[in-house]
């Protein structure tokens, strides 16, 4: 029933991306600044009406900005958005999957075994870069 409760509740993220590090400010249009990453950074061909809703996560903490939930109206518009995810190297933000709780921590205890770099998810999917190469793992149990 739990692993039932849970594929439903990832399911319910599928179409969410997590961006981590954006700065936080009073009164921040996010979704014009989250549009202007994806648009300018990323050069992501996207228009604003594809990613509603955008808020924050999380309690306020004034020593790093709150993750950034982006929704975007469908699946395949977050993939090509994650897909490019390599032109934030060099700034701190990071895009990862949203995934639930239970997944999460199957993700960061992998993160532990293997290394942070070598661990990564793709629509809720997990993959590890080991010495046979790259194997996927489900994280559904």
């Amino acid at each position: 029933m739990e692993q039932k409760l849970n594929n439903i509740q990832q399911h319910m993220r599928s179409n969410n991306l997590r961006l981590i590090q954006i700065p936080e400010a009073e009164g921040e249009n996010l979704t014009d600044k989250v549009y202007d990453i994806f648009t300018n950074k990323m050069k992501v061909n996207i228009n604003k009406s594809e990613i509603t809703p955008v808020y924050r996560v999380g309690r306020r903490n004034d020593t790093k900005p709150r993750h950034v939930l982006v929704s975007f109206t469908d699946n395949s518009i977050k993939m090509a958005t994650y897909n490019k995810k390599k032109f934030l190297k060099g700034t701190k933000i990071v895009i990862k999957d949203d995934l639930t709780p239970h997944r999460l921590k199957v993700v960061i205890a992998a993160s532990d075994k293997f290394g942070f770099k070598k661990v990564w998810t793709v629509n809720s999917n997990m993959f590890v870069k080991t010495d046979k190469g790259v194997e996927k793992f489900s994280v559904n149990e």
